[in-house]
């Protein structure tokens, strides 16, 4: 099991997950909604994911709720979210190294089940940034395009959310 992640890791968490429901509560018709502490079922992945956060439409977790669903699948997803920890960070990243002696991190899981989009916030001090990749691409389990901002400065998630997240306070972990 896990360790439980810290203050400053849900206060970002909580920062991301305001600002979609912001963008509901200012247009009824917005489709996305949030939700925390979800299993994702990876077809075809050695194992399941909960990522911190899990964006899609509304009506896929009233579904998912009245049918008792232990997991999601990734087919009912439009975004996920990780934020990274001292410990695991290099599981939320893209792999690094030679490709055959890679090993699959969530970025190469998420990209090989064709989820639309992954945001990662990468805590590391020598990173300190908020990345928004997409453009699954399933046959090379990679993602096509990347945007990043810096912590600081504010994130503009393009369509289809089409929201502002502001990354002010947004601190890297302590060294």
């Amino acid at each position: 099991m896990s360790p439980t992640p810290t203050v400053s890791h849900g206060n970002m968490i909580h920062r991301i997950s305001s600002a979609i429901d912001r963008a509901r509560f200012a247009d009824p018709s917005y489709p996305w909604t949030s939700r925390q502490v979800m299993t994702l079922n990876l077809t075809g992945v050695e194992q399941g994911y909960v990522p911190d956060l899990i964006v899609a439409e509304d009506g896929v977790f009233e579904t998912a709720g009245e049918a008792d669903e232990v997991e999601l699948r990734p087919d009912e997803l439009e975004m996920v979210v990780e934020v990274t920890s001292k410990n695991l960070a290099v599981f939320d990243r893209p792999p690094a190294g030679d490709r055959e002696l890679r090993k699959p991190t969530k970025w190469w899981g998420y990209a090989r089940v064709g989820i639309p989009y992954y945001l990662l916030v990468d805590r590391d001090p020598k990173v300190a940034n908020t990345t928004l990749y997409s453009i699954p691409d399933l046959g090379s389990c990679a993602y096509l395009h990347r945007e990043s901002w810096d912590f600081g400065t504010t994130i503009y998630l393009p369509e289809p959310f089409n929201i502002e997240i502001s990354t002010s306070g947004w601190m890297p972990w302590r060294a």
